[in-house]
């Protein structure tokens, strides 16, 4: 399976419709606390539910938890996923299910006739449309059935959908997903796919073409596998049970059984909380595959491993690799009976680290090495997969961060949902489209996914040496940046600032908003547009000389678009209603002049000394050679706000949204 894009509707935090595109590779998630980011792993989660629900208890009661998932408590709610059937196992499946049906749909002919006509005579090849398409999952709280999924897919501009569960289910339509049962009957899917068989040409070697019968019928069909005792199955069905793992005997299939397991199979989940491990297993848990969701039965999936047949033994090795890779320690694995008073049989399955002192039971090494063990039970070469790994980093020092990058761009899919600037790819030019950012928007969580296709190599390296330092990738998770020219404001104004919610204005570190410096005028541009394509809001504080139009400031923002929309003053010199025409464009100053005439009074270090002199002469002294220790040197001796600085931060907050206790009561 190939995850080509998820889209919400109406969903969680998704309010209006939102959408997630997805390479063959990695994706990962950034965005401030409580965007919305784990909510992408949910619609993975609520469409296996919803097509699963008819066959695995756990996938039923999973949908209690999403009955009150709607936007701010709306009862309808859409999810959708476009999908690629791409592994031989998948497509073969679904061969075999539409032979299934053609040989099972007509009680009136003999089913190993029918079988031996669809095996012979269809086209496995025509069956592409129906291997690549969208999941569409919806509830509707007003219906007596309020859950429902379909698979829709097209060929030659022709759209069709399968019903999967809810009203129709088990119909092959014309038409667009989410349409209520036609009234009247459905036809014979056999009779459907004859109808592609050239006029007069009725043998066994007959071919039919299952895109041509798309073409050539417009009413809904039948499309599932009757059941059949024993000793009556066709072939197809006992490819089709074989290929299920479900005894084909006197069973009854749908399409919604081969997207049940192609779901089930191709999509790994993760919880972002981990639960302690488990070390008691009953005996019948040790011989199946264990959901490792929460994290808490990772020690029955690998004693499963280690004991299983050698594909499973050599997956076992390969899980001990990867923890080698993660942490430099060796895994090891004892076992013992339980309990003797267990009526029905259980074993003690305890995880080992190897490390400096010799084996220790993993539960006592440390969060970072359980965590470091469901990781790579979770990980390893699996084309056809996508793996949800929801906060990994949480527990992990930053060097493991780094290694697990390196191990989670393929083969198969992965997406990274993340608060770890450690887990932002930045190697190689491919990485930037695949760094995603969901915020809050006017209508819920919306998705920032830049296109990089039209940059230039040179920059896109340009983009990748900017995100070298973990504080400008961590920029991406900020629900607002102030960018300072220099580096002495960095110093200073943030220390002013978290004290003005006496001003009725938000601490800005509480706010998530962070300051960093540029550097200088001229450095702002690839500050700006990395914010930009990733739609991180910012405001600038710039020196005097930065507001003349033909500054290098003044052009980035043009580049950007980002030009004020009223009319620049016409006096060059007259610096208040430059400054004030900034500020529509997001620049803010200190400066009380332009001050480029060689004076540098128009830098912050001049609104400092115009503060107080005395101090600035002796932060100079204590700073020496550091800016950033000269502006903190100042701004803890005068703990007082000069005048400005909260009125310039209070017309900042505006900008960027941010919400204090009250208006700010200081004016410029």
């Amino acid at each position: 399976m190939l995850l080509r894009w998820v889209e919400a509707e109406g969903f969680l935090s998704f309010g209006s419709r939102a959408r997630l595109n997805l390479g063959s590779g990695l994706t990962v998630v950034t965005g401030p606390n409580g965007a919305g980011k784990s909510n992408l792993g949910r619609c993975l989660d609520v469409a296996r539910a919803v097509v699963g629900s008819g066959h695995a208890a756990a996938e039923a009661g999973r949908l209690d938890l999403y009955r009150d998932a709607g936007y701010e408590g709306a009862g309808d709610f859409t999810v959708r996923l476009g999908m690629d059937l791409d592994q031989a196992w998948e497509s073969d499946l679904v061969w075999a299910f539409a032979c299934a049906a053609f040989a099972t749909g007509r009680m009136d002919h003999a089913n190993m006739e029918l079988d031996a006509l669809v095996r012979h005579g269809l086209k496995a090849d025509s069956l592409e449309p129906l291997c690549s398409g969208s999941l569409v999952v919806s509830h509707r709280a007003a219906l007596a059935r309020p859950w429902s999924a379909a698979w829709e897919f097209a060929h030659a501009g022709q759209a069709w959908d399968v019903v999967l569960t809810g009203d129709g289910s088990g119909r092959l339509r014309p038409g667009t997903a989410g349409r209520p049962p036609a009234q009247n009957g459905a036809g014979t899917f056999t009779d459907w796919l004859l109808g592609s068989v050239p006029e007069g040409d009725k043998s066994v070697s007959a071919p039919m073409d299952f895109r041509v019968a798309m073409q050539q019928a417009e009413k809904p069909v039948s499309f599932a596998a009757a059941g059949m005792p024993a000793n009556r199955l066709p072939e197809s069905l006992r490819a089709l049970g074989l290929g299920l793992g479900i005894d084909p005997s006197n069973q009854q299939f749908g399409f919604d059984h081969v997207m049940a397991l192609v779901l089930r199979r191709g999509i790994v989940l993760t919880d972002n909380r981990r639960l302690p491990l488990a070390r008691r297993f009953g005996i019948g848990e040790l011989g199946r595959e264990t959901d490792l969701r929460d994290g808490s039965a990772v020690a029955a999936e690998l004693f499963r491993l280690k004991m299983g047949v050698s594909a499973e033994q050599a997956r076992f090795r390969e899980i001990q690799a990867m923890f080698l890779a993660l942490t430099g320690r060796e895994l090891g694995l004892r076992a013992r009976p339980g309990p003797s008073d267990d009526d029905g049989g259980s074993m003690i399955v305890e995880p080992t680290v190897a490390g400096f002192h010799g084996e220790r039971l993993v539960e006592l090494s440390g969060a970072g090495v359980q965590e470091a063990l469901v990781l790579s039970a979770l990980l390893g070469d699996r084309p056809g997969q996508v793996t949800v790994l929801d906060e990994p980093a949480v527990n992990l020092e930053a060097t493991a961060q780094r290694r697990l990058v390196g191990r989670v761009r393929g083969p198969g899919q992965y997406l990274v949902i993340t608060h770890s600037a450690d887990l932002v790819p930045f190697e190689e030019p491919g990485d930037l489209s695949s760094i995603v950012r969901v915020a809050p928007g006017r209508s819920g969580s919306a998705i920032r996914q830049p296109d990089f296709g039209g940059v230039s190599d040179r920059d896109l390296l340009r983009h990748l040496r900017l995100m070298e330092p973990a504080d400008v990738r961590a920029l991406l998770f900020a629900a607002g940046v102030i960018l300072c020219e220099g580096f002495t404001e960095v110093g200073a104004l943030p220390r002013w600032w978290r004290g003005a919610d006496s001003a009725g204005l938000p601490d800005p570190a509480a706010a998530h908003v962070s300051v960093l410096s540029v550097g200088g005028q001229t450095h702002f541009g690839p500050y700006l547009r990395y914010l930009d394509a990733f739609g991180v809001p910012w405001a600038v504080v710039a020196d005097g000389p930065a507001l003349r139009p033909g500054s290098t400031l003044a052009g980035d923002l043009r580049d950007l678009g980002c030009w004020p929309g009223k009319p620049q003053p016409e006096d060059g010199e007259d610096f208040p209603a430059w400054r004030d025409f900034w500020e529509g464009a997001g620049v803010f100053t200190l400066a009380d002049q332009f001050g480029d005439d060689g004076s540098k009074s128009g830098e912050f270090e001049a609104f400092l000394e115009r503060v107080d002199p005395a101090l600035f002469a002796e932060a100079k002294r204590a700073g020496g050679r550091s800016k950033p220790r000269t502006g903190t040197f100042f701004a803890l001796e005068h703990p007082e706000p000069p005048p400005g600085v909260l009125g310039v931060y209070g017309r900042i907050a505006g900008r960027l949204g941010l919400r204090g206790r009250g208006a700010a009561r200081e004016t410029p």
